[in-house]
């Protein structure tokens, strides 16, 4: 290969970020499918009820099948058909959510503007920036008593320990976590003062 053939040869990658993108987006789409498969799975159980006869054979797998082709799932992606037969089956259709549901959640799109912000003035948000940032948010408001009254409920550790800290480093975590990719962070340029 001669030099000009080594430079027309595209050997780049996938702009940062775009993975996690599609993987978010892949999650919600596979939870829609689920969701949908087992609202029509359990009508079609309904109506074969109501004619006294079971639902036809095969029913399920089909539904399935074109959940997954309106969502635009890859073939190579399984969803259970066992986990549509007992939604459908239990009458619950749509699962809201795993686990619990911090306080802090109406306050997170705030957090995660500023630190775009901040990103894009090329001044990253560091783990202790971005803690006193949120403590900062919630000191001596209401959100704070039910964050407080949140923790205490759900978290022994934060008993154990008296209960002094409102937010700390699992917090971060699971904040960039579940907003790491909203946020661009490069890193930051010092400028001379001359």
């Amino acid at each position: 290969m001669t030099g000009k053939d080594a430079d027309s040869t595209n050997i780049g990658s996938r702009p940062k970020g775009t993975m996690v993108a599609y993987s978010i987006d892949l999650q919600e789409h596979i939870v829609l499918t689920k969701d949908k498969a087992a609202e029509a799975f359990s009508c079609v159980r309904s109506n074969s009820k109501h004619q006294m006869k079971k639902a036809p054979r095969g029913a399920l797998s089909s539904i399935v099948e074109r959940a997954k082709q309106k969502y635009n799932i890859p073939a190579e992606v399984n969803i259970p058909i066992k986990t549509v037969r007992s939604r459908a089956r239990q009458g619950v259709c749509k699962v809201a959510h795993k686990g619990l549901t911090s306080p802090m959640e109406g306050i997170e799109d705030y957090i995660v503007e500023v630190a775009s912000q901040l990103a894009k003035m090329q001044v990253p948000i560091t783990c202790r920036q971005g803690l006193e940032l949120a403590n900062s948010l919630i000191s001596g408001t209401t959100m704070a008593d039910k964050l407080k009254a949140w923790k205490t409920k759900y978290c022994v550790m934060f008993t154990k320990n008296g209960g002094n800290r409102a937010l700390g480093l699992g917090y971060w975590h699971g904040f960039m976590k579940r907003h790491g990719h909203k946020i661009k962070a490069r890193k930051g340029i010092k400028f001379n003062n001359k």
